[in-house]
C-alpha cells in the first residue's frame, strides 16, 4: 500500500516518517527560497473521513482486509453516553471512524491518498525549476504544503473547495502561513498578498511574515516578525532562530515543572528511576528533529535541570549552594553518566548525545530526503 496507493509523500507509515516530514520541512526553507509554506489543519478528521472512498481504495488496493473492515464500517456505529439528564443518550456515527481505533491512522491515510496526490498533481503542473516546485506532505491527518505565491494560492482554494468529499475541512483558526523570505516585497504588494490570504479565511494573526520580506521597517517590528517567523511541524518547531529559542523555552517551562514535582518526592530512589527511564527521554524527540545550534540555550537549561536532579541523590537541594559551586557539579555531572559497575549513575550526559542524537535522525531520513532534494543530498547531509 505504501508502493501503490499513498502518495509518495505520505509518510504516516514509513518508518521514521514523522522525522522525515520535519526534516523535509527544515530543509523545503533552505532549498526552496521562493515558496511559501501552509501548515494545515482539518475539522475533526477522523470523525468526517469520507467513508465510501476509503472503502472503494481499501477493496482495490488491500482485498484481503476489506471484510474485516467492512464489518465495522458498513453500517452505523452506536455509542451511549451514561449519566445525561435524560439517562443514557445513543449517538450513531455514520461517517468517519474513531481516532483510537489501531486501524484507523492506516484507514484514514488510505482515505485521503487520492486528494494529496491530486494537490501533489497540482503543485507540479509547472514548468519551474526544482527549487520553485511545489511539495505537499502529510503525516496521517496533518498536511504541510509549500509553493510560490500564485500556485499557493491555487492549492488553498482546490484543498478548500475539494477537501469536505474525502472529509477534510479545513480549520483556518489553525491553519498557519508563512511568508516566504527571500521574495521582497513594497507595501502595497504585501498589502495586497495578505488581503488575498485573509480572503481564503486565514486570521491575520497567524500569516508570519518574514522581516526581510519588506524592507524599511522599524527594529522593533523587525524583531517582533523574527520571534514570530515559524510554525509547529508535527511537535518540532521550524522558522527563524528566535522563534524555535522561544517555541522551545516554552517547553522547557513544563519540564522545570516536573523536576520540582519530582525533587518534592520523598523516595530517593524512586525519583532517581522516574529520572532515569522517564524524566531524560522527555526531550530525545527534540534532540532528533532540531538543529543543534537552535536547541544550544534549551539543552543547556535542561543541563542545568538534570544538575538540580542529582544534587539531591546527594542530599543537596539548595539551588544557591549549586550556582556557588559549578565546577563540583559539572565534575559530578560527567561523574553520574558512568555505567554503574565503573561508580557512575549510568544517568545520560546531554553533552554525549545531542550531536549523535540529530545525525542519527537525519541518516534515518536521508533516503527520503533523497529523493525529495537529490542535488543537495549529494553534497551534504548536514550543512
Amino acid at each position: 500500500a505504501q508502493n501503490e496507493v499513498f502518495s509518495r509523500n505520505q509518510v504516516g507509515a514509513m518508518s521514521a516518517g514523522a522525522e522525515n516530514l520535519i526534516h523535509t520541512a527544515q530543509q523545503i526553507l533552505l532549498q526552496c527560497p521562493n515558496c511559501d509554506v501552509v501548515s494545515a489543519d482539518a475539522i475533526k478528521a477522523y470523525y468526517n473521513l469520507n467513508r465510501d472512498i476509503a472503502l472503494d481504495i481499501l477493496k482495490n488496493s488491500c482485498p484481503e482486509v476489506f471484510n474485516m473492515f467492512m464489518q465495522k464500517y458498513n453500517n452505523n456505529a452506536n455509542a451511549f453516553i451514561c449519566g445525561m439528564r435524560d439517562g443514557v443518550l445513543n449517538l450513531q456515527q455514520s461517517e468517519g471512524g474513531s481516532p483510537g481505533s489501531p486501524e484507523m491512522s492506516f484507514f484514514y491515510e488510505l482515505g485521503i491518498s487520492t486528494f494529496i496526490k491530486n494537490i501533489d498533481d497540482l503543485l507540479r503542473s509547472t514548468n519551474a525549476s526544482l527549487s520553485d516546485q511545489g511539495i505537499v506532505m502529510s503525516y496521517i491527518d496533518d498536511l504541510y504544503w509549500a509553493a510560490p505565491f500564485q500556485k499557493m494560492i491555487e492549492v488553498i482554494k482546490y484543498v478548500q473547495l475539494n477537501g469536505p468529499k474525502y472529509g477534510y475541512t479545513l480549520n483556518m483558526n489553525k491553519c498557519k502561513y508563512l511568508l516566504v523570505p527571500s521574495v521582497i516585497l513594497d507595501e502595497i504588494e504585501l498589502n495586497r498578498r495578505l488581503h488575498i490570504i485573509m480572503e481564503l479565511g486565514f486570521p491575520m494573526s497567524n500569516i508570519k511574515i518574514h522581516p526581510d520580506t519588506q524592507q524599511g521597517i522599524s527594529p522593533d517590528l523587525y524583531q517582533s516578525r523574527l520571534e514570530q517567523w515559524g510554525c509547529k511541524v508535527l511537535g518540532a518547531y521550524i522558522g527563524s532562530k528566535e522563534y524555535i529559542k522561544n517555541s522551545l523555552d516554552s517547553k522547557m517551562k513544563g519540564i522545570k515543572s516536573v523536576a520540582d514535582d519530582l525533587l518534592k518526592y520523598p523516595n530517593s530512589q524512586a525519583r532517581y528511576l522516574i529520572h532515569k527511564y522517564c524524566f531524560n527521554q522527555k526531550i530525545n524527540y527534540w534532540l532528533r528533529n532540531q538543529f543543534p545550534e537552535d536547541s544550544k540555550d534549551f539543552l543547556d537549561e535542561f543541563k542545568k535541570t538534570q544538575t538540580r536532579l542529582i544534587a539531591s541523590y546527594h542530599g543537596i537541594y539548595d539551588q544557591e549552594t549549586i550556582n556557588n559551586q559549578p565546577e563540583l557539579f559539572m565534575d559530578l555531572y560527567k561523574r553520574v553518566s558512568f555505567p554503574i559497575e565503573i561508580g557512575g549513575l549510568a544517568l545520560r550526559s546531554i553533552d554525549s548525545v545531542y550531536l549523535s542524537a540529530f545525525i542519527c535522525s537525519m541518516a534515518a531520513s536521508s533516503k527520503y530526503l533523497a529523493k525529495i532534494f537529490p542535488d543537495w543530498i549529494q553534497t551534504s547531509i548536514v550543512d
